[in-house]
Order: structure tokens, then sequence, then C-alpha cells
């Protein structure tokens, strides 16, 4: 949000600031919320979870909310949502072979069904 009003007193009243979302069942825990002042002369402050702040025209209140954590392990996710995510934009093909062991065939964007058995199984070996 950048403020284009003269000025403005937002308040922040946020969770999950310091301890992560968990995850359940081998699911994995998500990324804390964060909020951020950017100054217009550029300088940024990490504010706290609740607070109240003064915000004057060009200022810019940077919100990153935190995610929920997962439910079930990732290499346990069916790879056609896993690649239904990718072409959504959700992850990229890099996340999907990382983090769900599924490999995207680039040039086809799809599946590699082969590929992928071999990266589960050895990542399950680990």
């Amino acid at each position: 949000m950048t403020l284009l009003a003269p000025r403005a007193t937002p308040s922040i009243l946020a969770e999950r600031t310091k301890i992560q979302p968990w995850g359940l069942r081998g699911g994995w825990p998500d990324a804390l919320g964060e909020y951020l002042l950017r100054r217009r002369d550029g300088s940024i402050t990490k504010l706290p979870s609740k607070c109240t702040v003064s915000l004057e025209k060009g200022d810019t209140l940077i919100i990153r909310t935190p995610g929920g954590g997962g439910y079930g392990g990732p290499l346990e996710r069916r790879p056609d949502l896993v690649l239904r995510d990718v072409l959504n934009g959700l992850i990229s093909p890099e996340v999907a072979e990382s983090d769900y062991g599924v490999v995207i065939d680039i040039q086809r964007m799809q599946v590699d069904v082969d590929a992928t058995e071999r990266l589960r199984r050895s990542k399950r070996a680990v």
C-alpha cells in the first residue's frame, strides 16, 4: 500500500511473526508474517507485529502475511496437482522438483512420470 493522501495512521495487530505456522501429518511449516515501512527516502524499517505508525505521502507499508502450514508430506502430493500449481504460477518447476520431487518437462509442461518416480525414490531413501 503506497500512501497517496497527505497522512495516515494505520495500526497493525498481527500474529505469526516469531513462530511459524506449523504443518500437520508431515507437512512443512510456512513463512512468518513480516511488516515493513519503506519511507519515501528509500529507508526501510521492520515493524513489530503490534504497532501504530504514522505514514506520510510517498511512504509504503509492506505487508507479508504468514502462510498456513502444509498438510501431508510434500512427496505424497499427487504429481498432477503439483503440475497444476506450476501452471497456475503458485510454484516454479524448480520448487516442484526440489520440494515435491516432481519433474516437470518444461517444453511440454507435463509431468515426467519416470523421472518423478526415480527422484521420489531417491528422496525417500535419504
